[in-house]
């Protein structure tokens, strides 16, 4: 396994005649591409586990993109264990997922035209303490920026984007918040 080596980074330090005290690091291309490799496979990485617990997940039947799928796959779990009847309705109602779509419209004066979108869900939480994972299916006009989810409710939430884009599509999945 290839690991990452680390640069210890030094200052250029000079005294008052300018005599080269410590020779700093040099800032160069060699030494910025070095580091935007690490981030890129760190990144990567992350990625590879976040698809791989959610793949497990979805396999254990804990995870799932619909409530439809998520169903089935919690009965066929019943039929074939039993003994875990009683542990798997008590996870029924809080696995379940609602997905929609939602679309983001910037006003026309960026950086000041930054609207935030109501999202009502389909079905009342008992609380606020769900879970909201939002995935950018498309945006058009300008650069995508962050995209935050605030003012939770038990009946809905707010999403809006900071980004230069006129608009962005995404998809949110909400999970949890029945107990």
């Amino acid at each position: 396994m290839l690991m990452f080596k680390r640069t210890f980074w030094r200052n250029h330090v000079e005294d008052q005649d300018g005599k080269v005290i410590q020779q700093g690091t040099l800032l160069e291309q060699d030494q910025f591409n070095r580091m935007e490799v690490g981030i890129f496979d760190s990144n990567m990485a992350a990625n590879i586990i976040h698809i791989m617990l959610l793949w497990f997940g979805r396999r254990l039947g804990v995870l799932e993109t619909s409530s439809n799928s998520h169903d089935t796959d919690i009965a066929s779990m019943k039929n074939t264990d039993t003994q875990q009847n009683s542990r798997l309705s008590a996870l029924e109602p809080e696995v379940a997922a609602e997905v929609k779509e939602v679309t983001l419209k910037n006003g026309s004066k960026w950086p000041f035209g930054i609207n935030e979108v109501s999202v009502g869900l389909a079905k009342t939480r008992k609380n606020a303490n769900y879970g909201v994972d939002v995935y950018v299916k498309s945006y058009t006009g300008g650069r995508l920026g962050d995209i935050t989810v605030s003012g939770k409710l038990t009946n809905g939430f707010k999403l809006k984007h900071d980004g230069s884009a006129q608009t962005v599509v995404v998809v949110v999945r909400v999970t949890g918040g029945m107990n």
